[in-house]
């Protein structure tokens, strides 16, 4: 993830969440047959529930053991198209699940990006990604490349490798976002900062195993990073504290 090329325009709008669930979209490292959803994760998204994004709203349903998607054909979400519903923990085109939590799924030794809106009407972040640190690990955009992750006192180096292995030429993803005012008689509505768009590459976030164990991956070789396969680099500064900041991305260690 590179964080520096995050391209963030927030217009405060007054949001009031009543519920305090989290839909966490768990990704893995597309692998051979017989892994699926069982190897070294990639991401952890965890998205708030109850909020007009990309023409859906979502909600758990613990009773049913099931994430519930309501679709709308406007970006306002006043026009209900469909309702659909995921099964907690099933593997999802062979390298992620989603499930629900009451607060934001944080992976150990890791790095998280917390987004948050207004923090006087609301204080808990509507957005929450993590990554492995101190691991290389795989992409899981079509095999692209390789990354390392290192927190360094207050600064968050991430580094991007592309080895023979990886057979393709890695493109450095980004990815913007916009959360806009609510539509008369509508849902309040914020669009997910975390859609990918690379050359047309288009992905969300995901993540590991249906048990939700973020072990390390001994089949993701720190070969595969090695300095000749560099191809670059970004630092980020890290915050202390993930407390709310208004209309502000923040990105903490998790060591």
């Amino acid at each position: 993830m590179k964080l520096s090329l995050i391209i963030l325009s927030v217009l405060l709008v007054n949001i009031t969440i009543v519920s305090c669930d989290y839909v966490n979209t768990i990704y893995s490292l597309y692998e051979e047959e017989g892994a699926y959803c069982n190897t070294q994760y990639t991401g952890v998204g965890s998205f708030h529930t109850g909020i007009c994004a990309n023409n859906q709203i979502m909600s758990c349903d613990y009773a049913n053991n099931q994430v519930v998607i309501n679709s709308y054909l406007d970006s306002s979400c006043t026009e209900l198209h469909e309702t659909n519903s995921i099964q907690f923990n099933k593997c999802i085109d062979l390298y992620y699940v989603i499930n629900c939590t009451s607060e934001p799924l944080i992976p150990p030794s890791s790095y998280s990006q917390f987004t948050f809106q207004n923090c006087a009407n609301q204080n808990l972040p509507l957005l929450v990604y993590s990554a492995p640190i101190d691991q290389c690990y795989g992409t899981n955009i079509y095999n692209y490349g390789y990354r390392m992750n290192i927190c360094d006192g207050n600064i968050l180096r991430e580094y991007t490798y592309n080895p023979p292995s990886s057979g393709s030429s890695y493109n450095n993803p980004t990815y913007s976002s916009s959360a806009a005012t609510s539509s008369s008689g509508g849902s309040n509505k914020f669009v997910n900062p975390m859609n990918f768009d690379d050359q047309q590459i288009k992905m969300n976030i995901k993540a590991p195993s249906s048990s939700q164990s973020f072990g390390a991956d001994s089949s993701s070789s720190n070969g595969n990073c090695s300095a000749e396969y560099l191809t670059s680099s970004t630092i980020v500064k890290l915050t202390s504290s993930s407390h709310c900041q208004t209309a502000k991305t923040i990105t903490v260690c998790n060591q």
